[in-house]
């Protein structure tokens, strides 16, 4: 009887709901059929599809309730574990998309769908997503230009603490973040100023500081954080910025061309070019091997020579030069390097062929590697002689080049090159054998042609063949 009773109870409230509904007296929360799992399908970008950098691409999906949430959107390398967010947007099925200046052939595009139980209420009850299959987006000619349009050659002077604005322009529309920076001179460091995003102008208040050669740098990259690509950057032309408290006097212009030479007797000369013409004189500062910088002379106005004696042989010592004047001090030269050998430059040298042990004046030294014979020329790893003899020795490594320099005279020489440069002239390094060439070892170091180093630096050579003995002497000996 009861269940008679709650029975007719049940279908009374059910046939009341269907009138009710009937005359729109209740408006019923939409609800998902149970064959309609929530779901997203992302329709483009489709696999393989490629897009051009710059460009407009629509993102196009669906979902099991058109219209209802809202849809997130990002972006991402397959090599970058990171998702990068391009929109949060209604649920219209569709987003256009300014693409990004990146260049890969492996980019997808993740949409994640927040749907509601209740479009007043906006109470979130679940989230889903997808994924695109891999799309490209290459940049034509895989660059893109960057221009400073202002401070330029028209803005001579700016004043510290001023606000100015830094300009620029692109080849090809506007996007993307871009970092901005400038320092005091051609050999000072840049210093960050800002980054914008989307945009071609900056209003900069200028430091308070006085210089010449200030210069601006724009660098222009895809994304911001770490998915960050340079592709573009420009420097500004040298301008002014004049001290607001030392208008009357602005700091000189750096010195140039610093270079440094040893003697025979270990004394070192610096030479420079004088690039201002209202400095007070000049500051030289010098340090030891890896150590600072420390300030160990003052020279006047008509000096570009500066010579210094009792420094400690074996030791590589750096200099740099900056001029002054009331304004301040100039930015500095670039730095120059002189090794003062251990040994008097008037030295016999003598190397046996296959051994590592070697004689400087007699005194027995030992190297890493023994001298060979290929091509029939001598080779050996040339420090072992040019540091005794007063040489500066140095090696570039994406060159695969060596140069060698000593009171005024200066050898380049190239791996696997059998031409060589002496001070600016190219020569062969053997002219009976063109086979004969600076070459690797199997244990990675360089080995150059003996004979044609020493003699290029006014040294004379001796060849024992029954001792297989190389000796080395100076001209003054």
């Amino acid at each position: 009887m009861k269940r008679l009773i709650i029975s007719g109870i049940m279908m009374g409230l059910v046939s009341l709901v269907m009138i009710a509904t009937g005359f729109g007296l209740i408006n019923p929360v939409p609800v998902l059929a149970q064959t309609d799992a929530p779901n997203i399908t992302l329709i483009t970008p489709s696999a393989g599809e490629i897009c051009e950098a710059g460009t407009q691409q629509n993102i196009t999906w669906t979902t099991t309730r058109a219209g209802v949430g809202k849809v997130r959107l990002y972006f991402k390398d397959y090599m970058d574990k990171n998702w990068y967010p391009i929109v949060s947007t209604e649920n219209t099925g569709v987003y256009t998309w300014n693409l990004p200046y990146v260049d890969s052939k492996h980019l997808q595009v993740q949409a994640i769908w927040e749907y509601y139980d209740d479009d007043n209420l906006k109470v979130k009850l679940l989230e889903t997503d997808d994924i695109s299959e891999d799309f490209s987006i290459y940049i034509r000619n895989s660059k893109r230009d960057i221009t400073i349009t202002s401070p330029s050659a028209a803005d001579k002077i700016w004043n510290s603490e001023s606000r100015q604005t830094i300009k620029w322009s692109f080849d090809k529309g506007v996007g993307g973040v871009t970092a901005l920076a400038y320092r005091q001179g051609p050999n000072e460091k840049w210093i960050p100023i800002d980054m914008v995003e989307n945009g071609t102008q900056y209003i900069w208040t200028v430091p308070p500081i006085a210089t010449k050669q200030a210069q601006i740098r724009v660098t222009w990259q895809s994304v911001k954080e770490d998915y960050a690509t340079i592709y573009a950057t420009s420097v500004s032309d040298s301008f002014t910025i004049e001290s607001i408290y030392a208008q009357s006097q602005l700091s000189p212009t750096a010195p140039a061309s610093l270079s440094a030479e040893v003697d025979a007797s270990s004394k070192m000369q610096l030479f420079w070019t004088d690039k201002s013409n209202d400095e007070e004189g000049f500051k030289i500062e010098r340090r030891k091997e890896s150590g600072d910088f420390s300030q160990v002379a003052v020279l006047d106005s008509d000096k570009v020579t500066y010579t210094e004696s009792g420094l400690i042989p074996g030791n590589t010592y750096s200099y740099r030069v900056r001029a002054y004047n009331q304004g301040g001090n100039s930015a500095y030269s670039n730095v120059a390097y002189v090794f003062i050998p251990k040994y008097n430059t008037n030295n016999t040298l003598r190397f046996v062929i296959g051994q590592p042990n070697y004689s400087i004046n007699g005194e027995q030294r030992e190297m890493d590697i023994a001298p060979i014979i290929t091509e029939g020329r001598t080779l050996l790893p040339i420090r072992y002689v040019t540091e005794p003899l007063g040489a500066v020795l140095d090696w570039e490594p994406v060159e695969k080049k060596v140069t060698i320099r000593i009171a005024g005279t200066n050898i380049e020489l190239w791996v696997d090159k059998n031409t060589a440069r002496v001070n600016g002239q190219e020569r062969f390094i053997d002219p009976l054998n063109s086979k004969v060439v600076p070459i690797i070892s199997a244990s990675g170091r360089v080995m150059l042609p003996v004979r044609f180093i020493t003699e290029n630096l006014g040294y004379q050579i001796a060849w024992n063949q029954v001792t297989q003995t190389l000796t080395i002497v100076s001209p003054i000996q």
